[in-house]
């Protein structure tokens, strides 16, 4: 292999790491505690409330985020 084609093989490899570094996998996990009854309820949960549980990766830099769920009061039975 030549010194030039060996030189672009390794450009496009560190382009390839940087790129990976810029744009890491994010998974976000929300839980909820289940209300086993015949109706329906709305859960919700505010962005502020994920906390950083797990980061892993060497290359790409994988982020779990988790946040518990609650159930949203009816507000309209005034």
């Amino acid at each position: 292999m030549s010194e030039w084609k060996a030189f672009g093989y390794e450009n496009k490899i560190v382009k390839f790491e940087e790129w990976v570094r810029r744009y890491p996998i994010t998974n976000c996990m929300i839980a909820f505690d289940p209300v086993f009854d015949d109706k329906f309820h709305q859960y919700s949960v505010a962005t502020d409330k994920f906390e950083l549980k797990h980061t892993s990766g060497i290359w790409q830099k994988h982020f779990t985020w988790y946040a518990k769920a609650g159930i949203v009061e009816n507000q309209d039975a005034n």
